[in-house]
């Protein structure tokens, strides 16, 4: 009996409780302010909340995060105002420059330069397409190599007639005069198309995705000492990937990873087989009370096996060193069919939430291919200054010193992060 009661008073108790719970006005509509080049719908499939829905605070902010995490605004603010039988909603965006033409001027300690022009356009049409298209001059300061010439263009389409389905496509060129043979030229052509498919839950650029690719290349030389062109490939891929990160401005948070795999076969269009394999994960993560702090973590893993005749004597299809990955060697310093690589870096803001000061420790190696074995494992540290611009689309710079810790000399390092 006694039990019965304590079951019963509990019951009230709670039913109490819930009879006093505020009610949540509903949503009566969904606005948007600021955006004059950014499409309404562009910024609705990133939101978990529509009219008719109870005004839940929790998820308004997760949609105003949403917007943010297109990377597209330097600034999302969320409005309600009351209406008749419930509330407006109206988010306030302050959109950054979509449009980057970019002189390209590089060189560093090896001797290597290039110059050229690169075009970034985000947001294309406010339908948060992309366009990129590239124009350069190299010089790899190698012994058989002269200036190269090469340039690019590529379009990527998420969410077309916002459906759950991406397109994207890439062509590029590059002519190289090699010393080697008496003297020739080499010419490198490609063209790619890629089609995504997104399974998000909730905001529709997080969660997982897949993406099947359609690949051709093909290596030619011309000259009266060329030696026989490896020919062309024509290869298919595919890829899963999982997103759930945070934009914050300065700062990321969250998590990133893929793998996947490509191949190619012989008499299938291709005058060669190969196959290839990789898997990459990256964890962003804000550490103590000041805001924008990161600790960050990156990994990375990947194999090639088979390629042209000539491939099989050639250095291999991935290189550690330079700017991004190892940055205390030069560019490609060890190479081979098969790579890892991880990297732990820590930021913080210095002065400013836009100047952050970095340490970044990287460890790595190559070799011929994962069935063989190299012990070396390369490691460097290095300490720098990253400088993020929010009003322009992914542009972040960062610039410093790196140490390999097996000893060597130090070396400078700047790149785009």
């Amino acid at each position: 009996m006694r039990r019965c009661r304590c079951l019963a008073a509990l019951w009230l108790l709670a039913d109490a409780a819930g009879a006093q719970a505020p009610e949540l006005p509903v949503i009566r509509s969904i606005g948007f302010a600021g955006n004059d080049v950014t499409r309404p719908a562009v910024m609705l499939r990133e939101m978990v909340v529509q009219p008719g829905d109870p005004a839940d605070p929790g998820k308004i902010e997760r949609s105003r995060q949403g917007i943010q995490d297109l990377g597209l605004f330097s600034s999302v603010q969320v409005r309600q105002a009351p209406v008749d039988g419930g509330v407006a909603l109206t988010f306030v965006v302050v959109e950054k420059w979509y449009i980057l033409p970019i002189p390209r001027l590089d060189a560093n300690s090896e001797g290597e330069s290039a110059y050229g022009l690169s075009l970034r356009w985000f947001n294309v049409a406010g339908l948060n397409h992309t366009l990129r298209a590239n124009w350069a001059r190299r010089d790899e300061e190698k012994v058989n190599k002269g200036e190269s010439t090469s340039y690019g263009l590529g379009y990527a389409m998420p969410f077309v007639h916002d459906t759950p389905w991406g397109l994207g496509f890439s062509v590029g060129h590059a002519e190289t005069p090699i010393t080697d043979f008496g003297g020739y030229t080499e010419t490198l052509d490609n063209a790619g198309l890629a089609l995504s498919r997104s399974f998000a839950r909730g905001p529709a650029s997080q969660g997982w995705s897949t993406t099947a690719t359609l690949g051709w290349n093909e290596q030619d030389t011309e000259g009266a000492t060329a030696p026989a062109p490896y020919g062309k490939a024509v290869s298919v891929g595919l890829t899963a990937s999982y997103r759930d990160i945070r934009y914050h401005l300065y700062s990321e948070e969250g998590l990133a990873y893929s793998a996947g795999v490509n191949g190619a076969s012989e008499g299938l269009g291709s005058d060669y087989s190969f196959g290839s394999w990789r898997a990459s994960y990256s964890r962003y993560t804000l550490v103590g009370e000041r805001p924008h702090q990161n600790l960050n973590f990156f990994a990375a893993v990947a194999s090639y096996h088979g390629g042209p005749v000539e491939h099989q004597s050639s250095a291999g299809a991935y290189g550690l060193g330079g700017t991004n990955t190892l940055r205390a060697y030069p560019g490609d310093f060890v190479v081979g069919d098969f790579y890892y690589y991880a990297a732990t870096e820590y930021a913080r803001p210095i002065v400013a939430d836009w100047l952050r000061g970095v340490v970044v420790a990287e460890a790595g190696s190559a070799w011929a291919d994962a069935g063989s074995s190299n012990s070396r494992v390369y490691a460097s540290l290095g300490l720098g200054l990253r400088v993020r611009f929010t009003f322009l689309v992914n542009v972040e710079v960062e610039a410093g010193l790196a140490w390999p810790l097996d000893g060597g000399e130090q070396r400078f390092f700047a790149s785009k992060v």
